[in-house]
């Protein structure tokens, strides 16, 4: 059997899927919004205020796939010719989500008629019913769990009212989809907003949400979207799935990590018209706020937790907008759930924290058990937030191992696949990037590359780092493995990934050893 046909029986896809995974997409693989009655009604109600003149208000949240989303909106509705503002919450001042203190302010001021949340808002009860009773329209677009009972807005986009189909979407992608049935027209930069929440909020990637990202990919490499390309370290070839997730999302979400002050909206605005420009004032604030996330978030070491417990809780000095960063970081560091906590700002007497877990051990189940006297709760199956008083820390810790003990995780660990060196070729490299992107629920593919002499290796930066030819266009590299980590005479399998290198206009395959193990 062929390298492609091995690789498509090893990443479990069959005949009919590997046809959409290889096909070229459209906007047709995007399952519209137009036809649902909550779009209408969404759309008619920002028709009534266009024609009055009356102000609206985007209420977005502070994450990426709220800042993305805000941005979406706001620009839409702009470009529709109505009159559009929007705020995004402080993380420290405001909390997650529209609250009962800003839904006051908001009827007060008087200046909306119609407000959208957006990345938040269906389980905001209270706020929109005190919007409601003051005579003001709300329509909620949002992707979050919903409870039992849903708010009393005139119009509410989500996946699970719409329905829409499988697998669930990012904000970003509703508020895209909602752009496009408004505008009758799809607008690449939106679009790729779109695909960027997508990749930020780690939604599964297949069906719609690998054509979204695609189709941005496309969307990028045909068109310069300023304001994302300045979030990159440095251009090297097309801007990709990769991009959005190793640097343009974390720079986003560096913003609502660690803005302690009402000056969250930066990033909606930076963003809203990202394809004319890149305000360099934003920029450099953004680019600012992130190397200090990347400072703190690489000392999670540092922290005071035990690792032998089921589940990691830990307690952090720094600002609670890194705490999901760190507890991601214990997370696959440890290979168990991970809770990381930081005292309130203002009120050290509460702690605000982040969850991160993996399939089989549900944060939203852990919260469902009810052993704990949460003062807030809210987030997704592996990745939530919470608070408590900082008392029950240890009521914490404790059930919270007891919960991951009783829930292991169902990860399943998969092989790498074994190839020769005859598999390594640009033409094998070029049918696997066409399967790409890999993420969420499609995870990309390792490899194990037999029966390497020592004899062959070679090193760099002074035995620093393994990097030797392994044939006419492809080489084997790695940061992590150096000249200290093999002996003379012996034999290695390698194992990693592969990527495409560009040097001086040549292409070729690099194998990115992660790991080299003694072949008996």
């Amino acid at each position: 059997m062929d390298f492609q046909k091995r690789l498509l029986h090893y990443l479990g896809v069959g005949e009919k899927e590997a046809l959409f995974l290889l096909r070229d997409y459209s906007l047709d693989d995007l399952p519209s919004l137009d036809g649902f009655e909550a779009t209408k009604k969404a759309i008619s109600l920002v028709d009534q205020a266009k024609e009055k003149g009356e102000g609206i208000l985007v209420y977005g949240d502070y994450d990426c796939d709220g800042a993305t989303s805000t941005a979406i909106l706001a620009r839409a509705l702009s470009d529709y010719g109505a009159k559009v503002r929007f705020y995004l919450p402080s993380r420290y001042l405001d909390g997650y989500g529209l609250n009962e203190e800003n839904a006051k302010s908001i009827v007060k001021s008087g200046l909306y008629s119609l407000i959208i949340t957006v990345d938040n808002g269906i389980a905001a009860l209270s706020p929109i019913e005190i919007l409601k009773e003051a005579g003001l329209s709300v329509v909620v677009i949002d992707h979050h769990e919903r409870g039992k009972e849903l708010p009393k807005a005139d119009a509410i986009i989500h996946p699970d009212t719409l329905p829409y189909p499988s697998p669930s979407v990012s904000a970003g992608y509703l508020a895209y989809q909602f752009s496009r049935a408004l505008l009758k027209k799809s607008v690449p930069y939106l679009l790729t907003l779109g695909a960027l929440s997508t990749v930020s909020d780690m939604m599964e990637l297949r069906g719609h949400n690998r054509a979204i990202v695609k189709l941005a990919e496309e969307a990028l490499a045909e068109g310069s979207f300023p304001a994302l390309l300045s979030l990159l370290p440095k251009k090297e070839g097309p801007v990709s799935y990769r991009s959005f997730a190793l640097s343009i999302a974390p720079a986003v979400n560096a913003v609502g990590r660690l803005e302690e002050e009402k000056k969250v909206s930066r990033i909606a605005s930076y963003l809203e018209y990202g394809d004319k420009g890149a305000d360099p004032a934003l920029l450099a604030y953004i680019l600012a706020l992130n190397e200090k996330r990347k400072a703190i978030s690489s000392s999670f070491e540092e922290l005071s937790f035990d690792a032998s417990l089921p589940a990691i809780t830990a307690l952090s000095p720094y600002p609670e907008g890194l705490n999901g960063l760190i507890a991601n970081r214990l997370l696959e560091a440890y290979g168990r759930p991970a809770a990381v906590f930081s005292p309130k700002k203002n009120d050290p007497e509460v702690l605000v924290g982040s969850l991160r877990s993996k399939e089989g051990c549900s944060i939203i189940s852990f919260y469902d058990a009810g052993r704990i006297p949460f003062l807030t709760r809210g987030g997704h199956e592996l990745a939530a937030g919470a608070s408590i008083e900082k008392k029950d820390l240890d009521l914490f810790k404790q059930e919270f191992g007891l919960f991951a003990l009783a829930h292991p995780f169902k990860e399943e660990k998969r092989p790498p696949m074994e190839v020769g060196r005859e598999d390594l070729t640009l033409e094998n490299l070029a049918f696997l990037e066409k399967l790409s992107p890999f993420g969420s629920g499609f995870k990309e593919p390792h490899f194990r590359l037999p029966g390497v002499l020592f004899d062959e290796l070679a090193f760099a930066k002074d035995g620093k780092y393994l990097s030797f030819p392994l044939g006419k266009d492809s080489r084997a590299f790695s940061f992590r493995l150096g000249s200290r980590d093999f002996e003379p005479g012996k034999r290695y399998a390698l194992e990693g990934t592969f990527e495409r290198d560009v040097f001086r206009g040549r292409s070729r395959l690099t194998f990115k050893v992660e790991r080299a193990s003694e072949e008996k």
